[in-house]
């Protein structure tokens, strides 16, 4: 947009007028997401179903026998543990860009399984920088494809660099923001479209998105109101495929997000990531696997 095109946006009166509308919303949105989550964890994490993952034993002795019968049981043709297998996908969220651990959410995801007696094997073809179009583009590679077609769940971090391109920053641009929307939802549906046809029997945990510009962009109001705005859409999208459950991470950065991020104000730190991944290994307990034979 250049300088002297006349935007509603810009102008101060519709500005505060949505800024206004934007705290509001915002206000709202928190306040039921905060009663949704305190419903969930008061009816034991059991508000999405049956649990993907059984609970292991705590007695060291009946831990051990566990796994070892776990293993002996999953032996593949060459005679190695299978075990949950798990792929993860898309952008740096999911490399772990920005944890001086090197694990990232993904990596303190199979952290925690492990220490709850749970056998992994883990995939990771998530590249730095990737956006929706992308992964469409990597879905068509054999390699790609043959990793989710052999997954049990799939963790899929994406939306975050095309958000990112749109917001211009740091001249954040909501206008443009708002239209890059439909065509970001139009790709990740194609994308959870081709991960249910490569394999209608994995669970899908989509991470949302979080709100990384509140303290560069100056208004949190209004990046607030955006995030929010990307984060129902996908929701919206999600909702049409029985397999893929939606992790959310908004609220575990609004209150600070200067806590949780990396040095970049973009990426989680260390903190944020396990966070992240204490959620889905909640949503891992407590969601349930899709219907068989559903295509």
């Amino acid at each position: 947009m250049s300088a002297g095109t006349y935007s509603p946006w810009r102008s101060p009166r519709h500005r505060w007028l949505r800024v206004a509308m934007a705290l509001a919303a915002g206000a709202a949105t928190l306040c039921t997401a905060g009663f949704v989550w305190g419903a969930y964890i008061a009816l034991g994490g059991q508000a999405y179903g049956v649990p993907l993952l059984r609970p292991q034993p705590t007695n060291t002795a009946a831990a051990s026998e566990s796994a070892r019968t776990s293993a002996s049981r999953s032996q593949t043709a060459n005679g190695a543990a299978q075990g949950l297998r798990l792929l993860a996908l898309g952008d740096s969220l999911a490399v772990g860009f920005g944890d001086t651990s090197g694990r990232g959410f993904v990596g303190d995801v199979v952290q925690q399984l492990h220490q709850s007696g749970h056998q992994v094997q883990l995939r990771n073809l998530a590249v730095n920088g990737l956006t929706s179009a992308g992964l469409l583009s990597q879905l068509q590679q054999p390699a790609t494809q043959s990793a989710v077609q052999t997954a049990d769940v799939v963790l899929l971090s994406i939306g975050g660099n095309d958000l990112r391109s749109a917001a211009t920053l740091p001249n954040l641009d909501p206008q443009r923001v708002e239209q890059a929307l439909n065509p970001f939802a139009q790709r990740l549906h194609e994308v959870l479209a081709q991960l249910q046809t490569l394999n209608p029997h994995a669970r899908v945990l989509l991470v949302g998105l979080y709100n990384p510009y509140a303290d560069l962009a100056g208004s949190s109001a209004e990046t607030n109101a955006l995030l929010l705005q990307w984060n129902e859409r996908e929701q919206q999208v999600a909702s049409a495929f029985a397999n893929v459950t939606v992790v959310p991470t908004f609220d575990l950065f609004a209150a600070q997000p200067a806590a949780y991020l990396y040095v970049d104000h973009f990426h989680p730190n260390s903190v944020g990531y396990q966070r992240i991944a204490d959620r889905i290994v909640q949503d891992l307990q407590t969601v349930a696997p899709p219907a068989a034979g559903r295509g």
